[in-house]
């Protein structure tokens, strides 16, 4: 009988591990965001903060171990919650959490073509300010590159050196061109 059972465990723990992410609700802002697996399972994002007042920009990886979202607060200066925290599940459960308490917001960011990093893009609301690039490898949360890109000139601005973008940074190429 215990062979049985330890044989029933291994198949369902094996059919669990071979879950794939297929989908997640592709609205861009949700309270409630709902990830579904190959098997037929769903579940619902956890929150990561008793402040959370919702998810955006929610993304599966091109070969489905992964999802990502990002986590929105409410603030003080604006009528709508931020993007303050991004935040990567494998199926079981979250594999990185960058959080932010307060400055620019997660806008932007996706799994790189070969889903071993994420990339993400802060830049503040509104006004005149730089965007900030940042590559963080999956395996160990570790930030591999950082990039500034300075908006363009205008005539009250004083120019600056510009510097070729890192080809990770993606639309930085085409934003901050020297």
């Amino acid at each position: 009988m215990k062979r049985w059972l330890l044989g029933v465990v291994a198949v369902v723990a094996v059919q669990v591990a071979a879950a794939k992410i297929v989908s997640v609700d592709s609205s861009d802002v949700v309270e409630n965001l709902t990830i579904r697996l190959s098997d037929g399972r769903s579940f619902r994002a956890p929150l990561t903060d008793a402040e959370q007042a919702g998810f955006r920009s929610a993304a599966v990886s091109s070969d489905g171990r992964y999802v990502g979202w990002t986590a929105t607060f409410g603030n003080c200066c604006t009528s709508y919650p931020l993007p303050l925290s991004l935040v990567v599940h494998d199926g079981e459960r979250v594999v990185l959490l960058i959080r932010r308490e307060a400055g620019p917001s997660i806008f932007e960011w996706r799994f790189s073509p070969d889903n071993r990093y994420v990339v993400y893009e802060q830049t503040m609301p509104h006004g005149w300010s730089p965007t900030w690039y940042t590559r963080v490898r999956l395996a160990d949360g570790q930030v591999v590159g950082r990039f500034e890109c300075d908006p363009p000139e205008d005539e009250e601005r004083p120019p600056k050196r510009l510097v070729r973008p890192p080809t990770w940074t993606g639309a930085a190429a085409s934003l901050c061109v020297p």
